[in-house]
């Protein structure tokens, strides 16, 4: 058969957002490999990195019909996450109209959390939930057999007379090893290791090869043995871990083809030991012998691991630059509550060793558990303040999501918090306050942790260094990549002339050109180290805040670098007080479904201060 698969578009509807090689969904490509292998035609669908539409919807809609007209598919495969789905729906209803006849079939983590829910809202024909290598091979066979026996192929949804049917589930998946390892060629993947140094976010996939960065990612694993309260993984799927030789393998296959130099290890339970770790990195020193392989890698864990100095060191040897933690939060108390099963002393103990190493470390630190008060905020931030002389501690701020299959949503839908599943699905980013902060201070408090995870500062104290950059250069634009292309003029005009809601076609316009990508070269000394970084890194052009988030190749020190020189005369003298406004504004303009949820009330002060070597939070009137 031939079949079509549609890959997400990065932040759809939201205009322009990059997808990064790192960040491309790799069970699609386990799902192209499995059905190649069984003999079936694949063909992509990439709908991402090209700004040369008039909106987000407008590219979609031409990226899916083109190859719809170019490939004749008898099947289409497309899903994601609960995030993704306003590109799911609108990707369906561009197929059902451009290609009424093909059967649609839906998986990922959208069906995979919520499949009975999901399956009728999005009108699909057929449904695979969990892992799905072997079931869509299975339910090809059957459709091309016109067999219909579904109900003797596990984990599948299916319908009967217009009605959701569901077969037996049933995950004792083959052995891991087993499987064919992903195959990325129907997707345009060498464009996305070619327009790498142009991806906006994730200077910490980049640092290592600062000039020419080609970040490959890599799955280890399935599925987790742990159940924190806000994850997914609170189903039956039992953790799998591929073997050591298996990864390699891949390893080898995927340097010979696209030759990265910057390896991801994208699931998040890598080395659940250091024997684990020891294993692989003995593995990769072998390699680099055997078959050259020239690149730096990175991995996340948790806690539990208890990685020492040798396996650290024998990291380090191996190529390895950074790792990180789930961290989470630095308060025992929202720990647990979480069911995190870790203790903010292994975070402070992995900080240290790291740096005596000369790793990078970091991790995120996520805020509003139903158990969190203004004393745990307190805590996390007052070990971020105290750990802030370990120059390789990476962090980043966010609030808590109730995604759908977490116990964290079924904790928001029994206490009215969620209106209903729809509302999560339409909004899936809409900010809930969980906690007993009273609304006024919780939203306070959230635009204040906002503002530190920007600016990386509590009370104008530092975070991470922070160094004006001197040495700093405009270089000219790769015209081939659409990556930086303004959108056709002619394309514009239409869309304003034939669309309903012109004024956010025209937002959506001017948007993309305040989003219009420049790249600058940067040469400076590390703060830490001494070390002269020579680096290329890409801005927005409308930046209101020109700084970079960057680690040292040498010493893998973090630090923050000004680019005000990449700037126009014209804007070093406006940039300062529109990034002062910038700042005044931030109260006001986030967390907006919040603040509809206490129209009427006046938010509260809340001051972060450091008072006698510590955190404080304030709350007045």
């Amino acid at each position: 058969m031939r079949v079509l698969l549609i890959i997400p578009a990065s932040g759809y509807p939201a205009y322009p957002v990059p997808l990064a090689s790192s960040d491309f969904p790799t069970g699609f490509a386990y799902i192209a490999a499995s059905l190649k292998n069984a003999g079936h035609q694949v063909f992509g669908v990439n709908p991402n990195n090209d700004f040369t539409f008039a909106t987000a919807y407008d590219m979609i809609k031409s990226k899916i019909v083109g190859k719809l007209k170019a490939h004749q598919p008898d099947l289409v495969c497309l899903g994601g996450l609960c995030t993704e789905y306003a590109f799911i729906r609108d990707a369906i209803a561009i197929v059902r109209r451009s290609a009424p006849g093909v059967p649609i079939i839906c998986g990922g983590g959208i069906i995979n959390n919520d499949a009975e829910y999901i399956f009728d809202l999005l009108g699909v024909d057929f449904c695979v939930v969990g892992e799905g290598e072997e079931a869509i091979v299975r339910l090809l066979q059957a459709i091309e057999a016109a067999a219909k026996d579904y109900d003797q192929i596990a984990n599948i949804g299916y319908r009967v007379k217009g009605k959701a049917v569901f077969s037996k589930q049933d995950y004792s998946y083959p052995d891991i090893d087993a499987r064919p390892f992903p195959d990325y060629e129907p997707f345009d993947f060498d464009l996305l290791l070619d327009s790498a140094r142009f991806m906006v976010d994730r200077n910490l996939y980049r640092y290592p090869w600062p000039k020419n960065p080609r970040v490959m990612p890599i799955v280890t694993a399935r599925s987790c043995p742990f159940r924190c309260t806000f994850c997914v993984h609170n189903n039956n799927i039992k953790y799998r871990a591929r073997s050591i030789d298996n990864i390699l393998e891949e390893i080898r296959v995927m340097y010979a083809r696209y030759r990265f130099n910057v390896l991801i290890i994208v699931d998040e339970l890598f080395a659940v030991n250091k024997e684990r770790l020891k294993e692989f990195c003995a593995g990769l020193l072998k390699g680099k012998v055997a078959h050259g392989w020239d690149f730096a890698w990175t991995f996340q864990t948790h806690a539990n691991a208890a990685l020492d100095r040798e396996a650290l060191l024998m990291a380090k040897a191996a190529g390895c630059y950074f790792f990180g933690y789930g961290i989470e939060s630095a308060s025992p108390r929202i720990l647990a509550s979480m069911n995190k099963r870790s203790r903010p002393e292994q975070i402070s103990e992995a900080i240290k060793l790291a740096q005596e190493v000369g790793l990078g470390f970091g991790g995120n630190y996520i805020f509003g558990d139903p158990a969190e008060t203004i004393a745990t905020i307190q805590e996390s931030l007052d070990f971020l303040y105290q750990h802030r002389k370990y120059t390789n501690n990476l962090f980043y701020f966010a609030l808590v999501q109730p995604y759908p299959g977490s116990k964290l949503f079924d904790f928001c839908l029994a206490k009215g918090l969620l209106k209903d599943k729809h509302d999560c699905y339409e909004d899936p980013l809409k900010q809930i306050n969980m906690t007993q902060i009273p609304d006024n201070i919780f939203i306070a408090l959230s635009n204040d942790l906002n503002l530190i995870g920007r600016t990386m500062t509590i009370g104008e104290v530092e975070l991470i260094k922070q160094v004006r950059a001197k040495n700093v250069s405009v270089l000219p634009i790769d015209g081939r990549l659409p990556i930086n292309s303004a959108p056709n003029l002619v394309k514009c005009l239409v869309a304003l002339l034939i669309k309903k809601d012109k004024l956010q076609t025209l937002i959506a316009l001017v948007r993309m050109h305040i989003a219009k990508r420049k790249l600058v070269a940067i040469k400076e000394s590390c703060p830490h180290c001494g070390n002269r970084i020579d680096c290329v890194e890409p801005l927005n052009f409308g930046f209101i805040n020109p700084f970079i988030r960057i680690g040292c190749p040498a010493c893998n020190g973090q630090m923050i670098l000004n680019v005000e020189k990449a700037f126009s005369s014209f804007y070093n003298i406006i940039g300062p007080i529109l990034f002062k406004t910038a700042k005044m504004l931030l109260r006001y303009l986030t967390q907006g479904q919040l603040r509809a949820k206490v129209s009427g009330k006046e938010h509260a002060k809340v001051d972060i201060v450091l008072q006698n070597d510590r955190v404080q939070v304030i709350v007045g009137g």
